[in-house]
């Protein structure tokens, strides 16, 4: 795999665990990906000692908290976040909590 291809796949890998909403394993990762099991075991070890996907006692793999931390930090800057918070800081106000 080239840099770039190896960059594809793992965003891809990112994308289909945080669609699935449950743990999966190697086999129906690759299968969903159409990549190598290997390439996907490749890829999940890098990840999981990124925080950004963990495996369970299952061996099965679902989104860690690196990644949950990384979306919520994109929330900063999304203008329709910051909107939402100024009016529910307003109603924490406004009911005294």
């Amino acid at each position: 795999m080239d840099t770039l291809s190896t960059v594809d796949n793992a965003v891809d890998l990112l994308f289909q665990l945080a669609s699935r909403g449950e743990a999966q394993g190697v086999s129906a990762l690759a299968r969903g990906l159409d990549l190598p099991k290997a390439s996907v075991h490749r890829l999940l070890s890098t990840l999981c000692r990124r925080g950004l996907v963990e495996k369970d006692d299952r061996r099965r793999y679902r989104a860690g908290p690196a990644l949950v931390a990384l979306g919520l930090g994109g929330l900063d800057r999304d203008p329709v976040a910051a909107a939402a918070r100024a009016e529910v800081e307003d109603a924490a106000l406004a009911l005294g909590e």
